[in-house]
């Protein structure tokens, strides 16, 4: 009976520690999106994905990692999936979200503080962009696009803005040697200038297709 009684009051307390868990941890609506870094700050992922199922992801210019990801209070936990020997695997981070903005200052690290920018989809980008007669730029409506030109393999990509960036996401290595590319861009009646926040001096101007 006092067997009993011991097995009945620890899985009650096991049940109890869970609700706990539960309770104290979720994902607060307000994270879930596409996010980024607003900086080029030196070795910060520059895109962060966080799913509504708690999943996530996050990019830089070679590399993408998953993990899962939740919130209690202002914190936010960012459990990776796996991390390289001498990295933090279980990071928290202290986060505020202003408008569309998202500033995480990490309760691990001294000094890493950044700011992302909620992903969005500028619609005067949206439809064809000529550079001379022979390169193009396609932007979909959704953030879907590609580029292609007489010497350049069709090279499909995600797109999104944030602030004044462009950001395009590939599938792999593209032409200009990374992964994600983030450009300064502007719109001048038909045409849009790019401007590389990678590569200094890389500029090129586009005219809207007819």
């Amino acid at each position: 009976m006092k067997k009993f009684a011991s097995t009945v009051l620890l899985c009650l307390f096991l049940t109890g520690a869970l609700l706990l868990t539960a309770c104290g941890s979720q994902q607060d609506e307000a994270v879930v999106g596409t996010w980024h870094l607003s900086d080029d700050s030196l070795g910060a992922f520059v895109t962060y994905v966080f799913d509504a199922d708690g999943t996530g992801s996050r990019a830089h210019e070679l590399g993408r990692e998953t993990f899962r990801w939740s919130t209690s209070g202002t914190r936010l936990n960012v459990n990776r999936d796996s991390a390289p020997s001498g990295e933090i695997r279980n990071e928290r981070w202290t986060y505020t979200i202003t408008g569309n903005q998202l500033v995480i200052d990490s309760q691990q690290e001294t000094g890493w503080v950044f700011t992302y920018h909620h992903a969005a989809h500028d619609s005067n980008l949206v439809g064809t962009w000529l550079w001379y007669d022979d390169f193009e730029y396609v932007f979909n409506v959704g953030g879907t696009g590609h580029r292609q030109g007489a010497d350049i393999p069709h090279e499909p990509f995600t797109w999104a803005t944030a602030g004044p960036a462009l950001i395009m996401t590939f599938d792999d290595v593209a032409i200009f040697g990374v992964m994600l590319e983030r450009w300064a861009y502007n719109i001048s009646g038909n045409t849009l200038s790019l401007d590389s926040l990678q590569a200094d001096g890389l500029v090129f101007d586009y005219t809207r297709a007819n």
